[in-house]
């Protein structure tokens, strides 16, 4: 018996990737949702509206994005909120024991927001901060660094707070 493969496709922003010719069918059209109101139509090479349409993708990918292959492991087990790829993602393999995900710097999917403690540099970015007592907690502006604390602004004005993160970039 021979082992048929099927693969319905992504869809892309048309703003973010245009179709490559290898991208059309043997009618030379690829099949496009209109952002503005839903609907369908087929669209030709020299359609010039790219960015105002979703187009899907039905070319066998060779590699994929972590979103890419978050997605597809989302349709199999819809509960799944996490992929990193030393763990639930071998699954997804070109040949076998040869992953197709192409990871780049990042080692899960979605990527996890990482806090740190503020320098000097990240004035003015959004923050969260408490105090050590009465556990009292805020977000925020970062706006500096004092010797008994961090000062930061938001919607209640201005406050010193024991303990201050701000994203990593």
């Amino acid at each position: 018996m021979s082992e048929q493969r099927l693969f319905a496709g992504f869809w892309r922003d048309g703003a973010v990737v245009v179709p490559e010719e290898r991208h059309y069918g043997d009618e030379v059209c690829v099949f496009v949702v209109r952002k503005e109101d839903g609907s369908r139509e087929f669209c030709h090479e020299d359609f010039k509206y790219w960015h105002m349409v979703y187009w899907l993708d039905m070319t066998t990918p060779t590699e994929l994005t972590p979103q890419e292959a978050f997605e597809l492991l989302r349709v199999i087990s819809p509960a799944t909120v996490r992929m990193k790829s030393k763990h639930n993602a071998e699954w997804l393999a070109a040949e076998p024991f040869k992953p197709i995900i192409n990871w780049g710097t990042l080692t899960e999917y979605p990527p996890q927001k990482k806090w740190r403690v503020p320098t000097d540099a990240d004035k003015g970015k959004a923050c969260r901060c408490w105090d050590n007592v009465g556990g009292r907690r805020d977000e925020g502006r970062f706006v500096a660094i004092f010797d008994r604390g961090f000062l930061t602004t938001s919607s209640s004005g201005f406050k010193i707070w024991d303990n201050c993160e701000v994203l990593e970039d």
